[in-house]
């Protein structure tokens, strides 16, 4: 960013911007954040599957009782 300061009208301070200074990422640090985002992943992944097991449970079992309560009041 450049920065200039006017007094009056006139200019009377400036400065240039200076170059973007290149991003590098600790080549550690990258690896430490890739395995634990492969953690997460994981446990993401584990957590759905055991919700959707959950789920057909649910739904197994609701079936089943709606069954009995036909048998029931046959």
């Amino acid at each position: 960013m450049a920065i200039k300061l006017y007094v009056h009208g006139k200019e009377s301070f400036a400065k240039k911007a200076k170059p973007a200074e290149e991003f590098v990422i600790d080549a550690d640090f990258l690896e430490v954040a890739e395995a634990h985002e492969q953690q997460l992943d994981s446990l993401l992944d584990q957590f759905l599957e055991q919700r959707e097991k959950e789920k057909r449970e649910k739904k197994v079992k609701l079936v089943k009782a709606g069954r009995e309560q036909a048998v029931h009041h046959s």
